[in-house]
């Protein structure tokens, strides 16, 4: 009999304690495995929603800035800066004046025009007044 078959009473032989010793760790570390594998599946799964919720934010962002651009390209778009208004209604005002100065002219010549027009009306009606007085003295 060796040393390591002997058994004392209460006792277990070193092997069959090492055995169940190994044996419960195996099962420990299997739990353990075990635990930890579902942990991770719920901390992938927990990334993989988080990922989809933050592409969600990012393509709400994006539309929303997409809807800005669009706006502010209408705005540019009718729109004009005031440089551009201030020169363009500088050009508008210097085309007024020119109109002004070209209507007030023809209204000149028309009163001008009027005016001869009433001169050779009033030589007429003097030429055929004199007539008309001649007539009456020289008439027998």
């Amino acid at each position: 009999m060796t040393d390591d078959d002997r058994t004392f009473p209460g006792h277990v032989s070193l092997e069959v304690h090492y055995d169940h010793r190994i044996r419960d760790l195996e099962r420990f570390f299997d739990n353990q495995l075990v635990t930890l594998e579902k942990l991770f599946d719920v901390h992938i799964q927990s990334l993989d929603e988080k990922a989809r919720l933050l592409r969600e934010s990012m393509e709400h962002r994006l539309s929303a800035l997409n809807e800005n651009r669009e706006s502010l390209k209408d705005i540019t778009a009718t729109l004009l800066p005031r440089i551009e208004h201030d020169r363009d209604l500088e050009r508008v005002n210097e085309a007024l004046q020119q109109f002004r100065t070209f209507k007030d002219g023809l209204m000149a010549l028309a009163t001008q025009k009027s005016v001869n027009i009433s001169y050779v009306l009033s030589a007429i009606a003097i030429v055929l007044g004199v007539i008309a007085l001649f007539e009456r003295i020289y008439k027998p």
